[in-house]
């Protein structure tokens, strides 16, 4: 049986030219949205963003991130080198299972993306969209990360299986990664130690 394998590194390299600035750029209009008409509703403990890499630009809402444009550039240039290794080794099958790795990750966060912006902007538009305040504590807020990237993994494992294409094995891997990295963040988060509030000075 045929199955679609993804072995072309011009696409490839546009897709991740597209993807990754829209999951950014959406990062800041949500937060935008969520500090002007729903965190009186919707609170978070923390930073909107829950990639510590990127919390402090994403707080200071800087429309050119440095280290945005670093990973932007040095992914790009991962995928370069392992279409050429897996061209040489004749193993082009690793290079669709990098692609899926670095894209279907992005397509998965850009999902949850479009999900916040709705939900704020139905709160614009009509402030009795939303009743009440509820706070998120951090951990929870990670939980919920991970478990949504658990989801697709699971998903893109099971559409491996039954297209056989390592693009989709490559997604099911970075979720599995996410997941795993934002969980144990997750557990560190909510086993650490409460600070007490220091005491007033007389």
């Amino acid at each position: 049986m045929a199955t679609f394998q993804f072995e072309s590194l011009p696409v490839a390299l546009l897709l991740w030219l597209v993807v990754y600035p829209i999951d950014y750029y959406l990062t800041l209009y949500g937060q935008q949205l969520w500090q002007a008409y729903a965190k009186t509703h919707v609170e978070f403990e923390g930073s909107y963003e829950l990639n510590p890499v990127f919390q402090k630009d994403v707080d200071a809402r800087k429309k050119v991130s440095r280290r945005f444009l670093l990973f932007y550039i040095l992914a790009a240039l991962w995928l370069v080198v392992v279409f050429w290794i897996s061209s040489y080794l004749d193993i082009l099958p690793a290079f669709g299972a990098g692609a899926g790795f670095l894209i279907l990750m992005e397509l998965v966060v850009i999902s949850g993306h479009v999900q916040n912006i709705r939900l704020f902007s139905a709160i614009k538009r009509d402030p009795q969209a939303v009743d009440g305040h509820v706070k998120y504590a951090r951990w929870v807020s990670l939980d919920i990360m991970a478990w949504k990237f658990g989801y697709w993994a699971v998903i893109f494992l099971i559409l491996f299986l039954l297209t056989g294409s390592w693009f989709l094995a490559g997604g099911a891997v970075s979720c599995l990664n996410v997941f795993i990295r934002y969980y144990r963040y997750s557990r560190r988060m909510k086993t650490r130690p409460v600070q007490a509030p220091a005491a007033a000075s007389t």
